[in-house]
C-alpha cells in the first residue's frame, strides 16, 4: 500500500497555520515594544541634592524623567531615628537653635507631584553660624522618597546613598 501523498489542500492549511502563528508572535512582540515605549514616555526620575550659593544652603529636588513623579511616601531620619516634621529635624541637627520660620525656606514634599524637568527647593537655610553648625550634622540625616509614575510603577530615592532603586518604600513615620 502506498503512503498517501499530502494534498494541496492539506499543504495550504498547514501553511496558513504557520503564517497565523508567525503573525500572532509578531503581534505579541509589537505589543511588548509599545508597552515599553509607553512606560518610557511617562518614566519619572526623582533626585534630591545639595546646593550652595553665596546666600545659603539648599536641598533641592529635580525630576529628570520624562513623566511626572507622584510622591507617595517620605521618610526623614536623624541618626537612623525617624522624625515627623522639619522643626523636629532642625532641632536634632542643632539643639537650642534660634533660627525661625522667617529665615527658613521649606516646601512640602509628601503628596506632591514633580513635573518632568521640575527643579524645586525643599529646604533653604541662609548662611549664618547656626546653619553652618547644622551643615556639620547633615551627614546624619537621610531622606527616603518613594514615588510613582502615572502607570503605577514605583521607585524610591535614598538621599544618603544618592541612589534610586525600583520598588515600593513606605515610611515608618511619614515626614510632613
Amino acid at each position: 500500500m502506498d503512503a498517501k501523498k499530502p494534498s494541496f489542500q492539506t499543504i495550504g492549511t498547514l501553511l496558513a497555520l504557520v503564517i497565523s502563528v508567525i503573525a500572532l508572535l509578531t503581534s505579541i512582540y509589537e505589543v511588548n515594544i509599545m508597552n515599553s515605549q509607553q512606560r518610557a514616555m511617562v518614566w519619572p526620575h526623582l533626585k534630591l541634592y545639595q546646593s550652595y550659593n553665596s546666600e545659603g544652603f539648599r536641598i533641592m529636588g529635580t525630576n529628570y524623567g520624562t513623566g511626572p513623579a507622584i510622591v507617595k511616601s517620605v521618610e526623614a531620619t536623624f541618626d537612623g531615628e525617624p522624625v515627623a516634621e522639619i522643626n523636629q529635624l532642625l532641632d536634632k541637627m542643632l539643639p537650642g537653635r534660634t533660627m525661625g520660620y522667617n529665615e527658613i525656606g521649606v516646601n512640602k514634599l509628601s503628596g506632591t507631584v514633580f513635573k518632568p524637568e521640575e527643579d524645586r527647593m525643599l529646604l533653604s537655610l541662609p548662611w549664618n553660624e547656626e546653619s553652618k553648625a547644622m551643615l556639620e550634622n547633615l551627614g546624619r540625616v537621610n531622606l527616603t522618597v518613594c514615588y510613582e509614575s502615572v502607570l503605577g510603577d514605583s521607585w524610591y530615592f535614598d538621599f544618603a546613598e544618592d541612589e534610586t532603586m525600583e520598588g515600593v518604600f513606605r515610611a515608618e513615620v511619614e515626614f510632613d
